[in-house]
């Protein structure tokens, strides 16, 4: 049994009485604590932070003042709207604009300001790195890949990774596309009847194109074009499609806050992704193993060069011989990391692509004729005796327009590490605190008016052949586009996406024609990557359902395409 003491204190009242207990109680002092800090925070969010927050004297729309309102994250993250509201805002507001996060407390930076952004991802990125949210949920289905990672880990995992996406690295795997993309159009040609012309693009180049970037970057045959049920493929399709669906409900939001929400209180998408990741990471310490173990043969003198000619020529051997000659190298786990962002970004980023690319084509059949008619003289484009798929002017001039108007990255979120002024045109600069998010529009600055002119809005590839000239001043590694980011965060696998996209549009528009399915409307909606729904038809995810047609040539009867031999 405890005694308390009764002290009179004469200048502060103090009641020892009630402290000796507090401190001879820890549970209790463990919960006063907890309040004490929640009512900091809460001070401290609605408050100090906009008080002091220095974003304020920016102009921007109207504050909201409600807590959650998502209205202006929509006006900035939703391709829907957003190109018509970042136009509304840059007209009556200039280049840096203040938007509401989360909440009245949660100010942040939207800008189009070239001079910051080349700053924030160029000059500075070791200060600006991506917003945590996206780390956090990329990373956890990932693990910590070239493409979210930062600092010392991303300088060392991209030196290990450039060698593999060297020119003449990516001309060796060009055969790889063009035989893919001439199965799936074969594969279409099985399927296609006058009775059922409709087939769901996405879930199609889907299927293709994780075929492909499976050869291509690890020498992996899996044959997911003839057949969808290879244990891998079934394993990344079915933690995509939870964990992107799982990203849209008040579950997902809160367990970006509270990961401790999945293992505490699991459900059947919790265990489903767990399995994926199970079955991904035994694949990939397979390949690793049967990889590395080669590379180690070829340097020995038992090494067979004529039984193993391919050996070596895939992006994951190269990668691995590169990581065995550095001082410096990356551990088993980044290497487990890279194929899965690879698969992320050389499947499905670059499958999205070429959904839209056949999207505008339909909805534009005089350029997908003129498209044809440049392309249909040089088919197929597996001969040896063909051109470079890279030689076709218009092809190209497509393809970037794609990549203009619907960039696979919507926009990129980035968070200040510590208090700076950026940069801006004006020579104003931004004041900004450490922990302040700020937003970088992709595809604002891309279909900007103000760079590309009044038709910016529009599908027009013509324009590639007469850019304007604040469109060639404009940052990007390709052709001014924000596309593939800039800086050393840009895309490395940026030229492999375009030629995997150029292969299969070649191939696919020389066989079909193409067209919008009447009753169906397509939204784009922002799910990490900008994907195609159809509209009362969410439940369904991801689809991009058209009207495919085998393309017969007026002037010949139904000889198949594969006939066609090159000039």
């Amino acid at each position: 049994m405890h005694s308390t003491v009764q002290v009179d204190v004469p200048t502060g009242g103090i009641n020892w009485q009630v402290a000796t207990s507090i401190t001879e109680h820890p549970f209790l002092s463990l919960a006063l604590a907890s309040i004490a800090y929640v009512l900091y925070r809460i001070v401290d969010f609605a408050v100090v932070e906009p008080w002091l927050n220095p974003l304020k004297v920016l102009p921007g729309p109207p504050k909201i003042g409600r807590i959650f309102d998502l209205t202006h994250l929509r006006y900035a993250m939703d391709p829907m709207m957003s190109h018509v509201k970042q136009e509304e805002f840059v007209r009556e507001y200039g280049k840096n604009i203040c938007i509401q996060g989360f909440g009245f407390w949660d100010q942040r930076l939207l800008t189009f300001d070239t001079k910051a952004i080349t700053y924030i991802l160029s000059h500075r990125n070791d200060l600006y790195p991506k917003g945590w949210q996206t780390r956090l949920l990329l990373s956890r289905l990932l693990g910590e890949g070239v493409g979210f990672v930062e600092g010392e880990q991303h300088k060392r995992q991209r030196k290990i990774i450039n060698p593999a996406f060297a020119p003449q690295v990516l001309r060796s795997i060009y055969p790889v596309f063009h035989a893919k993309a001439e199965e799936l159009r074969d594969r279409w040609n099985g399927l296609i009847s006058k009775e059922n012309n409709v087939l769901d693009i996405n879930h199609w180049v889907g299927r293709a194109t994780f075929d492909a970037f499976a050869e291509a970057g690890f020498d992996y045959r899996l044959h997911v074009i003839q057949n969808e049920d290879h244990e891998l493929y079934l394993a990344y399709k079915k933690m995509f499609d939870l964990a992107v669906n799982k990203g849209q409900t008040i579950r997902g939001f809160l367990e970006l806050y509270f990961p401790w929400i999945d293992w505490v209180f699991p459900n059947h998408i919790t265990r489903q992704v767990k399995l994926s990741k199970q079955i991904i990471r035994q694949s990939g310490e397979q390949v690793i193993r049967e990889k590395r173990n080669a590379i180690l043969a070829e340097n020995s003198s038992q090494f067979d060069s004529e039984a193993q000619p391919r050996l070596q020529k895939d992006i994951l051997s190269l990668l691995i011989r590169s990581n065995l000659s550095e001082k410096q190298k990356i551990s088993e786990e980044e290497l487990l990391a890279q194929i899965n962002s690879f698969f992320f970004v050389g499947s499905d980023s670059t499958a999205m692509s070429i959904c839209w690319t056949l999207y505008y084509l339909s909805l534009h059949p005089e350029i997908q004729t003129r498209l044809r008619e440049e392309l249909l003289p040089h088919a197929p484009f597996s001969s040896p005796q063909c051109p470079d798929i890279d030689t076709f002017p218009f092809l190209d001039a497509v393809c970037k327009e794609v990549l203009r108007v619907c960039p696979p990255v919507q926009s990129t979120l980035r968070v200040a590490a510590q208090d700076d002024i950026i940069p801006t045109e004006d020579g104003q600069g931004v004041k900004i605190r450490k922990g302040q998010f700020i937003h970088l529009p992709m595809e604002g600055l891309n279909i900007s008016k103000d760079v590309w002119g009044q038709d910016a809005w529009e599908f027009n590839p013509d324009r590639w052949f007469n850019l304007p000239e604040t469109a060639k001043h404009q940052p990007g590694v390709m052709g001014g586009l924000m596309t593939f980011s800039i800086g050393s965060h840009s895309c490395p696998g940026q030229k492999f996406a375009v030629i995997e996209m150029k292969s299969f549009i070649a191939t696919l528009v020389t066989s079909f024609v193409f067209a919008p399915v009447p009753d169906k409307k397509i939204l784009k909606v922002n799910v990490i990557i900008t994907r195609p729904f159809v509209s009362y038809e969410w439940r369904k995810g991801t689809q991009l359902p058209m009207i495919v047609t085998p393309y017969v040539p007026e002037s010949t009867s139904s000889a198949p395409l594969s006939s066609n031999t090159c000039n």
